[in-house]
């Protein structure tokens, strides 16, 4: 596909079990709206710019063992609204061109026994806070963690990321 695999321009809701959206000419999943994804087994593989973008304010993205990687210039998941919940879990996030994950403005993350890993910039970009459990984010190309509101780490590796310090916060 020339363009996006997935394009919504509203509210898009999506259950999402064993899907994979790869090789396309822009974003893999774009969402001009709110997004609400519940996904176990997704990938999101190959596409030139983004992995899945929503543009709308409280979105709310559940991932359950998926894959979003090599996405080629853009981020592997980014939420640019406010107000967004996400929940990740047994994931990989790695190889994309830009950040493994942005959470855009005043948002919460939740990552538990997952990859962050050789992602262009940042490996974590969040406005908001972040609930690190078991999990790595490594090899970024900048700053491994970055957020600008009080955050956890826990039992998780933050090591050798580009920017220095591994991991930095406003609050």
């Amino acid at each position: 596909n020339g363009t996006n695999g997935i394009d919504v321009s509203e509210t898009f809701d999506w259950q999402s079990d064993f899907d994979v959206v790869t090789g396309n000419g822009d974003n893999g999943v774009e969402v001009g709206s709110t997004l609400t994804l519940v996904a176990d087994s997704l990938e999101v593989v190959g596409n030139f710019t983004n992995g899945i973008v929503a543009t709308g304010s409280n979105s709310d993205v559940t991932l359950y063992q998926c894959n979003l990687h090599q996405n080629t210039i853009g981020d592997g998941i980014r939420l640019s609204g406010g107000n967004n919940t996400m929940d990740i879990d047994y994931s990989f996030i790695r190889d994309n061109g830009d950040d493994g994950i942005d959470t855009g403005g005043s948002n919460t993350l939740e990552l538990d026994n997952s990859l962050i890993g050789y992602n262009g910039s940042y490996g974590i970009r969040s406005s908001g806070s972040v609930d690190i459990n078991y999990s790595d984010v490594l090899h970024n190309g900048s700053v491994g963690i970055s957020t600008s509101q009080f955050s956890t780490v826990d039992n998780s590796i933050v090591w050798f990321n580009g920017g220095v310090p591994q991991m930095t916060t406003s609050n």
